[in-house]
């Protein structure tokens, strides 16, 4: 192997045990797109929640729009 072949691999090492699993369809990687996926779900459902709870209070309070 050539020197600027190694230092290549060193590197991409160097880079992989920073940034942790470089895999992308690794368990982890899978993992935090779950997590986020299930945030948005939530945050949606909240909002569309809370967008029904306003339009309650301002009907209730006789609000015409």
């Amino acid at each position: 192997m050539g020197k600027t072949h190694v230092d290549s691999l060193v590197r991409f090492k160097l880079f992989k045990d920073f940034v942790g699993e470089f895999d992308p369809g690794s368990g982890r990687t899978l993992a935090v797109r779950l997590m986020h996926a299930s945030r948005a779900k939530l945050f949606s459902s909240l909002l569309q929640k809370m967008t029904q709870l306003v339009g309650r209070v301002m009907a209730y309070q006789g609000y015409d729009g």
